[in-house]
């Protein structure tokens, strides 16, 4: 997209306008959860991220979804997927999902990467004080050297 100019505020602010229906987050049966199933698939989620494979990763990660609607990690790898891939607004909106459906054993590690990738996304925007507030998130979640590194370089912008 070389010569064309977007504003962080017009990506960022629709960032509310998205829900389930319209990324196509459906349950495979409303009634029913696989919880294991979405794991494996998960799984494969975080191999097709890490390989690099950004579109399969947010398919994959759907579809973990889709076997249970209320499993944070994989909201929380989509919205990675989303920001590797260039969808900022979603990658905000999944973080977000994420945030709000962490539990368990590794719910405080879900919320502070999720909140650490909102930081990132709003920094790379140029809001460094929207950054700083999700690093601080991060941070009261779980402590990590990497969230006072960036709550250092942002409070220095």
């Amino acid at each position: 997209m070389r010569g064309v100019t977007v504003r962080a505020s017009e990506v960022l602010g629709t960032i509310d306008n998205y829900n389930d229906e319209q990324l196509r987050i459906v349950p495979a049966n409303q009634d029913y959860v696989d919880a294991a199933r979405a794991s494996l698939i998960n799984k494969d989620g975080e191999r097709a991220y890490h390989a690099g494979n950004f579109d399969d990763a947010i398919w994959l990660d759907r579809e973990a979804i889709s076997f249970n609607p209320e499993f944070g990690q994989a909201y929380s790898n989509l919205g990675l997927a989303f920001q590797k891939a260039g969808r900022a607004a979603e990658a905000i909106w999944a973080n977000r999902k994420a945030i709000a459906l962490a539990n368990g054993a590794t719910a405080a590690t879900v919320r502070a990467s999720s909140y650490y990738n909102i930081g990132r996304i709003y920094e790379d925007a140029g809001q460094f004080t929207d950054a700083s507030s999700n690093y601080r998130a991060a941070r009261r979640e779980k402590s990590n050297p990497v969230y006072d590194a960036a709550i250092t370089r942002v409070s220095n912008r």
